[in-house]
């Protein structure tokens, strides 16, 4: 794949009109305006004029019969089929109104193996503009109105200041430490330093957003803990052999580290920064902590109800024979989105793909990700930049454990930028657009 990136020539005609669509679903994604206040027929749209596009121009056998693309599919084909056996409550329009979630993986893949250099700069420039305008936008609504960062009840219930920021947006901010993440990755292994200082400052925004605007008490503990993956990265054994031992020890130590430092640290935040909106989203994370992992002494914060919806999945999972090994299908709708009445958390996708589609669904989750994983480590044979790439992964896994993973505003950043930004950070350790 990594071979494309060696082509310099000009943006050809084919691939521009293929990435119009891209680029037009990346501007409605990641602008709460556009996606909260037009319907998902944009989006339907566009994907489907990109399907189109590159089937008629881009003679692409390929497109979904290879590995990213293949499990998408299955996946596609359970929700229907789910529907057509009457296991779930909801209709085929629902389906196809989530069409983008099963063909932005497509994307990704047709654009990290066929766009050239500069088409991929054009992507990826593309994407940074339209999330960072919508970043500093937030940042400066948040100088004006800091109450609205600090009020979460009426930030979330508020649908005038839900469409103008991505406040109630879990998926920007998730965005966020993932992207924190590549731009680390980056300035640990890039050697020009104009680009280093342009990731360090693209750095700093971000996480003052996180840290003292759109505050989310699970955001900072992964960012926490993909921070203290990088450093236990860098210091990684030289010999192959001592790695597997390695990273045991690391993946036990993230663990250990999150509830021994990380989780008292944000106690501490707490106690210093006088934050509501602080203290509102960390409190059941430390009381959790406190209470040695006994869900009834924690205040009925964000963490403790996420809990109690991922005990509704697993619930559902284990109610029959039938839930264990195929499932329930989707009801949510049916129920008025009252989650625990739907038997679907909606907020854990790996617990809650066990509810939907049983045994079943979690075997072709597994294939989707094992697919994702081969896709990034086929992006480069650098150690100094895998080492990177697999400590993000994990928290991709961690994150899809905590949150609902599978949304176009994140498989935008984890099928088509993330693996752009692996391949330009792969040559010869530097980034250059052009020769």
């Amino acid at each position: 794949m990594a071979q494309s990136l060696g082509k310099t020539s000009s943006i050809r005609f084919v691939y521009l009109l293929n990435m119009l669509p891209v680029i037009g679903l990346m501007v409605f994604y990641y602008t709460r305006y556009l996606e909260g206040t037009y319907t998902f027929v944009i989006p339907l749209g566009l994907t489907m004029m990109w399907l189109v596009l590159t089937l008629l121009t881009g003679k692409e056998k390929g497109l979904i019969s290879n590995d990213v693309s293949r499990w998408w599919m299955v996946y596609l084909f359970l929700s229907v089929m789910m529907v057509i056996i009457g296991l779930s409550s909801t209709n085929l329009n629902f389906v196809i109104s989530r069409l983008p979630i099963y063909i932005i993986p497509a994307i990704g893949y047709f654009v990290v193996r066929h766009y050239n250099r500069k088409e991929k700069a054009v992507i990826l420039t593309g994407f940074a503009v339209v999330y960072f305008a919508n970043l500093i936008y937030n940042i400066f609504l948040g100088f004006q109105l800091p109450e609205i960062f600090e009020e979460q009840a009426s930030t979330e219930e508020s649908i005038e200041f839900s469409i103008m920021m991505n406040i109630a947006d879990t998926g920007f901010l998730e965005v966020a430490y993932w992207l924190i993440g590549a731009l680390i990755m980056t300035i640990l292994v890039v050697k020009e330093k104009k680009w280093r200082f342009l990731c360090m400052l693209l750095t700093v925004p971000l996480a003052y957003h996180m840290l003292f605007q759109n505050t989310r008490g699970t955001a900072i503990l992964l960012l926490m803990v993909e921070m203290a993956g990088f450093f236990l990265a860098y210091h990684e054994p030289s010999q192959q052999r001592n790695r597997h031992v390695y990273y045991l020890f690391t993946v036990l130590m993230l663990v250990l580290l999150s509830f021994i430092v990380f989780i008292p640290l944000m106690g501490w935040l707490m106690e210093h920064l006088q934050s509501e909106r602080l203290a509102d989203r960390l409190n059941d994370l430390v009381d959790f902590k406190k209470s040695g992992g006994d869900l009834n002494n924690v205040s009925e914060g964000s963490f403790s109800q996420r809990m109690i919806l991922a005990q509704t999945s697993l619930s559902t999972f284990f109610s029959s024979p039938i839930s264990f090994f195929i499932g329930i299908g989707d009801h949510t709708q049916a129920f008025g989105g009252d989650l625990v009445k739907s038997g679907i958390g909606g907020h854990s996708e790996f617990i809650d793909v066990l509810a939907r589609f049983g045994l079943l669904g979690a075997f072709v989750y597994w294939k989707i990700m094992k697919s994702y994983y081969m896709m990034l480590k086929r992006m480069t044979s650098k150690r100094e930049i895998r080492k990177y790439v697999n400590i993000i992964f994990v928290i991709v896994i961690f994150s899809g454990i905590l949150n609902v993973l599978f949304r176009p505003v994140l498989q935008f950043f984890l099928f088509l930028v993330f693996p752009v930004i692996i391949e330009f950070t792969a040559i010869k350790n530097k980034i250059t657009y052009t020769k």
